[in-house]
């Protein structure tokens, strides 16, 4: 799947059972221009004594760009819904948030000085 310039392309799904839940984890690969960037693995939990499942979202990220994929219903034997984000810029938010709390801090600090 295409999705901003980025090649999505699904590796495998693995089965497990953990502790008090069982797991479905799929391997996604994430290319660009045939230039391998990276995997998510995304996940959805089956917690047999609640009743519940939760998805797990799968997260990589670097400096300019963040991806995301999220595992939903699953739509057939071995296939299942997917929700891919590709979201540029996010680090740079937090970073300019942090950026301005320290500004703030170094301001407040010289007008008690002065």
């Amino acid at each position: 799947m295409e999705l901003a310039g980025y090649t999505f392309r699904f590796e495998r799904l693995d089965l497990e059972a953990k502790g008090n839940y069982t797991t479905e984890k799929a391997q996604i690969a994430i290319e660009q221009d045939k230039r391998h960037i990276g995997r998510v693995t995304p996940e959805r939990r089956f917690y047999a004594a609640r009743r519940q499942q939760m998805m797990e979202p799968g997260i990589r990220w670097n400096l300019l760009h963040d991806w995301y994929a999220v595992m939903g219903e699953k739509t057939g034997q071995d296939r299942y819904a997917m929700r891919l984000y590709v979201q540029t810029g996010v680090r740079w938010i937090w970073g300019g948030g942090l950026f301005d709390d320290c500004r703030r801090g170094a301001q407040r600090l010289a007008w008690e000085e002065a």
